[in-house]
């Protein structure tokens, strides 16, 4: 990446392959980079669940390089898979989010909010028996809620990236797990429709259609059923106010299952079989935001993502 270089290693103590993240000399002089660097393994080393990214040693060289040693993962990022393959289909896009979830469900009872969820930072893997294991990387823009907040992640500064940002993160305004949540919400319309519900020309457009712009309409590739299901689902992802959206990963998960395998589900399965939409997927048109859904009763190329707007440092992702 841009300020850090990964190196491929054995940990000769532990007879296990291993990632070695090292900041570039140049900027270790730099405190925000030096920040944001301590800050993502700070936030990474409280976490254990499966389904994120392990960080098991941060320390200075004798020569002054700061490094973190991470869990060496072997596949490819959700970015790449959606750019060799365009769509993808609802039940695997919702297998893929609900272990997103679990991850960032572990992450927010320990208050640290992601703030830069994309598909850059969503690695999938053949592991355990799953063919698509999840890994979520790069907590390192991460906001720790603590009595004392670093300079790199204070409230109005905007740090993310533009296509993926709640709207109270684009104002600057203090953020949640909840900010996480609506970034899942792009993220699974991206997934699912390849664009994004919000485009423009610049990120600063971008970023006002999160704060002002009604939730789009979507697509139709799926049945009508599913299509509702999916209209009142995005509806409650991308509200506008925080209040109105999943309150919690779980219950966000709870409810993708819930589509999943209730009566929709011969439907999602037979839309699976279906071909993808296309690139030219036509300009979504916009509709007026409804209402809270009422929980569930039954049980192709992409275009890259505007580059981050930080105060902070970016680092290269792991790859």
């Amino acid at each position: 990446g841009g300020m850090g270089t990964v190196y491929k290693a054995r940990q000769i103590s532990m007879n296990r392959e291993v990632a070695i993240k090292v900041l570039k000399h140049e900027y270790a002089k730099n405190q925000l980079a030096k920040a944001r660097f301590e800050r993502e393994a700070k936030a990474a080393s409280r976490l254990s669940h499966p389904n994120t990214i392990r960080v098991y040693e941060r320390a200075v060289s004798d020569q002054g390089f700061l490094y973190q040693v991470i869990e060496l993962l072997h596949g490819e990022s959700l970015a790449d898979i959606m750019d060799d393959e365009g769509a993808i289909s609802l039940s695997r896009s919702i297998n893929i989010m609900s272990q997103i979830c679990d991850s960032l469900a572990e992450a927010h009872e320990f208050k640290v909010t992601h703030r830069d969820l994309k598909p850059e930072n969503i690695f999938i893997e053949p592991k355990h028996g799953n063919p698509e294991f999840v890994k979520v990387l790069d907590f390192g823009i991460a906001k720790i809620a603590e009595p004392t907040v670093s300079l790199a992640t204070a409230t109005g500064m905007i740090c993310g990236t533009p296509a993926y940002m709640s709207p109270e993160q684009a104002m600057g305004k203090p953020i949640d797990g909840r900010s996480d949540i609506y970034a899942l919400g792009i993220l699974l319309w991206e997934m699912l429709y390849v664009d994004r519900p919000y485009d423009g020309d610049t990120p600063m457009e971008i970023m006002l259609q999160h704060i002002n712009g009604p939730v789009p309409e979507l697509p139709t590739p799926h049945s009508p059923e599913v299509h509702l299901a999916l209209s009142d689902l995005f509806a409650w992802l991308l509200a506008k106010a925080p209040d109105d959206r999943p309150q919690t990963c779980v219950e966000l998960k709870e409810r993708l299952l819930a589509i999943a395998s209730g009566p929709l589900a011969r439907d999602i399965a037979l839309s699976d079989t279906q071909a993808a939409p296309t690139l030219d997927v036509p300009q979504s048109r916009p509709v007026p935001v409804v209402s809270k859904p009422q929980p569930a009763t039954d049980p192709p190329g992409r275009a890259r993502s505007w580059g981050a707007i930080a105060a902070a440092a970016v680092l290269g992702l792991l790859t």
